[in-house]
Order: structure tokens, then sequence, then C-alpha cells
């Protein structure tokens, strides 16, 4: 028997047998198997790795009858040649990746699909919808499969689960260090539905067992006077500042200097001896998440500079978080090169009073410029995306409860260039037939960002059982500058518009919505949509747009003064910005594709809705392009939120006026769908 099997034999015992799914009925699932190769069939209940422990007792050789020294090319071939099973299509299933499922390990989903391949017998499943059991458990690694009909539901064959399970390796494996290997834990999660109703589930079973406590650091604050302090390494160095402010000059004058410079500073000061790791027991990846190396870098060297002697209660597994890193990323622009900042400026009439700070923001503002500077940290821009994710947006207080009331899938499409790009699904789970399509596009700066990024204003969109919601993640810059972003949101449209029926959608029904970024693409959409003659665009929605480059941008007709007045918002900054628009567009030269403002006309366009926040730097964006688009007739709702930033009812929830920009939002798309 080869090793791996006796791997799986134990693997029960390293899986959380305790462990469900959220918003799913969990049964122990059955299993119809042969003892003997053409003999008598058994009923066996349990996951893959206790069925193969039971009939090992019933059938001591049945590993040898059936798996002996059989590669998986080999059990492939030999499963042809005697017909043990067809191979399931997934090719056209509906499926997403990672979201709400905590990821497991790739190589031992792999090692469960192989597994199940070679098992022979029929799988069976009580009734629907969400009916689930756990076929392959280790090392907290599960596959699970699920069964949508309202009745009871038996598979063909094992390997149609395992068909399944190898779908969603294939799609949400990222091999950012090459295929999956054993030992190396490359990570992943994911849900791919078959259309008859069934799906498969790969996600991890997670173990609590770690206490966590915040680290005591008794450091000096002036050579020779120790203290005693509580936190991070960054908060720690906050408050020796204030008890020093010439600490940094005294420690760590030259704390930017490479890892190189610093250990050999280290040594010729003698500041500590080294600890000896060698021979230390260690593990890599395993169930801990992965983090990005560059920050831990960092880390390491910020913490050779505190003297002094940190400090942890009793333990085991007694955990203090040592760092967080809270430095300015190096890609970052440190100059302006569209505004003075330094010239006198006076609040412009019409929109200077916006500025006003509430104070609810106010009050968060610090912890908010805290949080993003920690995630602007990182090296560059795809560190930021791969730290930032595309985990579900978490609802407002009150807000809809997006596993009930909202379904999502992913769909992958292929561009102009042949590129394949992904596009979300959210409906309702008792959405109308021939549904509007809300067609949205993502904010992030051009730079970052996917779905999720606008996830509760497509939860809340369809909501309305009348909105099917298409969410597309456009290549970004600055990998993939414009018009490439702008292309793909085209190229997506025209997709929706020919796969209507697959969809559910009226592709004579279509709104156009998009924040921030999103909302720049939104417009510039819309426009292409008028000069192509594509036809159902019904509404537009705009929240906080960029609307035109700072360089193009018509001074002469507009106002324009938020960049300057709102220069260091927490939330986006006037530097962060002319970052993310530099990197979008390197060499600039004006086209309504990435400053609509700039187009010709607008006449055509839909009725539109903008909202926008009074501290933004992008505010007076989006009054001049409401101004542009009445001039030439087009209906336009616009609203601003006095004293609040960019994307504040994601960032202040529970504002009176969160409520309020939500409420107004679903106004607005309740009146566009009852045409």
């Amino acid at each position: 028997m080869r090793l791996y099997y006796a791997l799986f034999a134990a693997a029960p015992l390293f899986c959380n047998i305790d462990a469900h799914i959220e918003g799913y009925g969990v049964v122990v699932p059955e299993w119809e198997v042969e003892i003997t190769p053409g003999g008598p069939t058994t009923v066996l209940n349990g996951t893959i790795e206790e069925v193969h422990e039971e009939l090992l007792q019933l059938n001591p050789d049945w590993d040898e009858e059936y798996t002996v020294n059989s590669t998986e090319s080999e059990l492939a071939e030999r499963d042809s040649r005697v017909e043990l099973f067809a191979r399931t299509d997934f090719s056209d299933a509906e499926y997403h990746c990672g979201g709400r499922w905590p990821k497991c390990r790739t190589t031992i989903i792999n090692q469960g699909i192989s597994y199940l391949r070679r098992i022979k017998g029929k799988p069976r499943n009580g009734p629907g919808p969400g009916n689930c059991g756990r076929v392959s458990c280790s090392f907290n690694s599960a596959i699970w499969w699920c069964n949508d009909n309202a009745k009871s539901k038996t598979l063909n064959s094992f390997s149609s689960i395992a068909d399944g399970a190898a779908f969603i390796v294939k799609k949400c494996y990222i091999p950012d260090r090459g295929p999956p290997v054993p030992g190396k834990w490359n990570m992943l999660s994911g849900q791919a539905f078959h259309n008859s109703k069934w799906n498969v589930l790969a996600t991890d079973a997670p173990i609590e067992r770690y206490g966590i406590v915040v680290p005591e650091w008794e450091v000096e604050v002036t050579s020779g006077s120790t203290t005693v302090l509580e936190g991070t390494i960054e908060e720690i160095h906050e408050e020796l500042l204030q008890l020093n402010p010439n600490w940094d000059e005294e420690y760590m004058s030259n704390f930017t200097q490479a890892a190189a410079d610093t250990e050999k500073r280290d040594s010729d000061k003698h500041l500590f001896g080294r600890t000896n790791f060698n021979g230390a027991k260690y593990t890599c990846r395993g169930r801990w998440p992965e983090c990005h190396t560059a920050p831990i870098v960092r880390g390491v060297e910020y913490l050779r500079y505190v003297q002094g002697k940190p400090k942890n209660g009793p333990g085991p597994g007694n955990c203090g978080r040592d760092h967080l890193q809270l430095v300015t990323m190096g890609y970052m622009k440190t100059t302006y090169d569209y505004f003075d900042l330094n010239a006198p400026f006076t609040p412009l009439p019409k929109y200077g009073h916006l500025s006003k700070k509430t104070p609810e923001y106010e009050q968060a503002e610090p912890s908010i410029r805290k949080t993003y500077e920690s995630l602007f940290s990182l090296p560059d821009f795809p560190s930021v995306r791969a730290v930032a994710g595309d985990s579900d947006a978490v609802m407002p207080p009150g807000g809809p409860d997006r596993y009930k009331d909202v379904v999502t899938s992913l769909i992958d499409i292929t561009t102009r260039d042949g590129t394949m790009i992904e596009l979300k699904v959210y409906k309702s789970p008792n959405v109308k037939e021939n549904a509007v399509l809300m067609y949205r596009i993502h904010g992030g700066g051009w730079c970052l960002g996917r779905h999720e990024v606008d996830g509760v204003d497509n939860v809340y969109a369809v909501t309305n059982t009348s909105i099917i919601v298409v969410s597309v993640d456009y290549r970004k810059a600055p990998e993939h500058p414009f018009p490439t972003p702008i292309n793909d949101c085209y190229d997506g449209l025209i997709w929706c518009k020919k796969n209507a029926s697959r969809l559910g959608i009226d592709p004579e029904k279509i709104i156009i919505s998009g924040g921030s970024a999103g909302g720049q693409l939104a417009a510039s959409l819309a426009l292409d949509c008028v000069r192509d003659g594509v036809t159902g665009v019904i509404a537009q929605v705009l929240h906080f747009p960029s609307t035109c480059h700072p360089k193009f941008f018509p001074k002469d007709k507009y106002e324009y003064g938020s960049y300057v007045q709102n220069s260091d918002d927490a939330v986006l900054s006037t530097i962060n910005m002319e970052t993310v628009l530099d990197a979008h567009v390197p060499d600039a030269k004006p086209d309504y594709r990435h400053s609509p403002l700039l187009a010709v006309s607008f006449k055509g366009l839909p009725p539109t809705l903008i909202q926008c926040g009074g501290t933004d730097v992008l505010r007076d964006d989006s009054f001049a392009y409401a101004e542009a688009l009445k001039k030439d007739g087009v209906n336009v709702e616009i609203y601003s939120y006095a004293g609040l930033p960019h994307w504040f009812p994601v960032i202040l929830p529970q504002t009176s006026q969160s409520v309020q920009f939500y409420e107004r939002y679903n106004n607005f798309l309740a009146k566009h769908t009852r045409k």
C-alpha cells in the first residue's frame, strides 16, 4: 500500500468532526460501494477516509485489488478501459472562489480527488436545497457535495464529486509558486454548481486553539531608563516618541537602510546577542494563512532597533502580535504634479462649505487613517491586492442578509484580446424572469479591488427581485493601463447582452453602475454605448465618480476646489489620487474614455444618479459631471453628503446619511425597474 493511503487512514484524526457550513444542512453521506471487484455492494456512511477504513475491514485486500501501484494517469486510463465512470462535465458550471469559504490545502484536496476516483459506487444525498455531506476531510481540508434538488439525489459515481473538486482546483488555485506540490500547503477554496442542481465545495474546517494577548514590552526611553508599554511594535513606537521626541534620532536614525547594513550595525554596536534557532522545529504555511514577506522583513528590521525585553504570560499557546507595519509604499508619489497645495486657497462658493467634517467622521478619522496606512504599507499594488483579497463585503447594521437574500456565482469570459476575465453574478433566490441587468464596475483606483469592493451596493441592488447584478473584474493598472480597463468593461457588457438567456436578464433593460474609479468607467462605458448604438441602457448610477483627469479639467466651466480643500483626507488624499491616476493613464492625452467630462456631447445618455461625499477630493468631479449632463438635457439626480468622505456608507455605515444614501439608491433603482 502506498504511503499516502496510510496518511488517509489516519486523516480523520486531523479533521474537525464538528465542522459545519453556515447556511447549509449537513448530513453524513451514504456510499454504495463494491467490496470486491464485480462483487456485491454495500452502503456505508462517513467521509471517504472513514469508508476506506470500513472497506479494509470487510476486504483486507481492497487496496491491492483496486488501487495497487497505480499512478493517476494509469488509473484514468484503466477507468476509461473498464468504464468505471464517465467524467462529469463542469465546463460551463457557475462557480466562485474564496469569499465566505475559508481556504484549505490544495494538495490535500488533490489527494481527496485521487481517492474519490478509486471508489466504485454511487453517492447519495437527501432532499435539498442545501443538503450537504462531507465526503473527504484530511488536515481540515474538506470536500463536500450538496444537493440543491427538492428530491434525493444519486450521482453516477464518486468521480462526479472528484470532477467538481478538480474543477474548483483548476479555477480557484492561483499558481503563484507553480503547481501545488505535497509539503507546500498552497491554499484555495471554492464552490462549483453543476447544472443538474448539485454542487461541490472545497473549504477549510478551522480549529481554534491559540489564545491571543496584547504583548508587553520593557523598553528603553532614553539610555538607562526603561518603562513597560503594551501593543504592537508600531504602537510602542508612537508612545516612545511621546515620551522621548528624539527617540528616532537616538536609536534608529538609519531605519531605512538595507537589512545587510542593519546586521553589520547590530554587530558593531553589540546591541544584543543573536538567539540561536539552528535546529529548531518549524512549520511553513500549514494552518496559518500566508502573509507578505516584505512587511515581515521590515518588521524584523524595526524590532532590531527596540532596546528592551518583551514579556508574555503563561502558556502554552499564549501569543502576542509584535508587528503591524505602518510605513508608506515606496511606489506612492511624494510630489504633486497637478495641484499647488502651497498656494493660498479660499473655499469656493458653490461647494466649499461641504468640507466641514461631521462629528462622527472627526471621531473616526484617526483610526480610519491608521487602517489605510497599514494597508498601503505594502511594497506594490499586487501586494495590496493580495492582502485585500475579495472576501464578502460586510453588510451594515440593519442591511440585508447576504447569505439568505442573495446567491452568487462566477463566470469566466474571453475579452477581445483572448484574455479571460471574471464576472460575478448576484441575484435573489426569488428573482423574477427577464430581470433588469445592473452591470457593475467596481472601484479601487483602477489598480486595486475586485467585485466585493462594491459588494454592499450589489447586495442592496438585488433585494429588488427585478434586478440581477453582474460585476466585472476588469484588468488593473499599472500592469494593464488605459484603455485595457474600459475595453474589458465594454467586452463584459456585450457578453452579457449576447448571453441574456443564460443570465436570466432582459438585454434591453440595463443599468450601468460603478463607484469611484468604477464610476469613471461606468460613465465612459455609457458614452461608448451611445457612440456605438448599443441598445438597452435605461439608467446609470455613479457613486463618488472620478470624471476628469486633473490635467484636463475645464476649470473655466466648473468649480474645482475639492482636490486642494480635501487634500489630506484620511480615506482618499490628493497624493494617493495622483498616484493611481498616473498608474491608470501614464502619458495622459485628452480622451472621454478615461475622462468622461471631456465628451463632446452627452445627448442620448440615460437618467443618472450621482452621489458624492463633501470631504472627498472627487466631490467637484461629481458636480461638474451633473452640470454637464443637465446642460445636454439628461435627467440627473445628484446628492451630496456634507462632511463625509469618499465611500462613507461602507466606512461609516451607522450614520443616518449612510441609511439615506442607500434609500436614495434603492428608490432610483425601483423607479427604473418598474418601467
